[in-house]
């Protein structure tokens, strides 16, 4: 399918599979049945791939279950941990950061727009605050890089300036 595959990681109960669309991370499970089953984020964003380490997803061999590190465009990470016994297909948020009770007041669009070619779609983050009026009076910012063969793969990571521009009415 369409999204892409970012960290595998081994469980007890299983393998972990973080994947991405765009900006928007999922995660899902394959059983040691041999079945996947999807697990739902608690936090829409994106699960950091591994870089120089393990990424934002984490196991233990030795015990069922995962941790996700989940970050979106307009609020810092959070930790989640995926559950077990009667909801094995859901994740909880350990409570390791503190809550952003302002988490509501911003929209965040993932989609895709058709480049050039007529044939890529490339994924598009639109983020503003909620109630902005679609007026075409906003101002917009926008960031993007793809050249020399080089592009830039799209996570959601909590920048604060990115705030503090939807914040002052701006859409980026």
């Amino acid at each position: 399918g369409d999204p892409v595959i970012t960290n595998i990681a081994a469980a007890a109960d299983g393998l972990y599979v973080a994947a991405r669309n765009g900006a928007a991370s999922t995660l899902f499970r394959i059983g040691t049945d041999g079945k996947s089953t999807p697990i739902k984020l608690s936090v829409t964003g994106s699960i950091s791939p591994p870089e120089e380490g393990p990424g934002d997803l984490a196991t233990d061999p030795r015990v069922p279950g995962a941790w996700a590190g989940v970050s979106t465009w307009t609020t810092p990470a959070v930790w989640l941990t995926t559950g077990s016994g009667d909801t094995p297909d859901t994740t909880t948020n350990l409570g390791l950061a503190p809550a952003d009770t302002a988490q509501g007041d911003y929209v965040i669009t993932e989609t895709t727009i058709l480049a050039r070619d007529n044939k890529t779609r490339l994924p598009l983050s639109i983020i503003e605050k909620r109630g902005t009026p679609h007026d075409h009076q906003q101002r917009v910012l926008v960031e993007g890089y793809g050249a020399y063969g080089i592009s830039e793969e799209p996570f959601a990571r909590f920048v604060p300036v990115v705030r503090g521009w939807v914040d002052a009415g701006g859409v980026l």
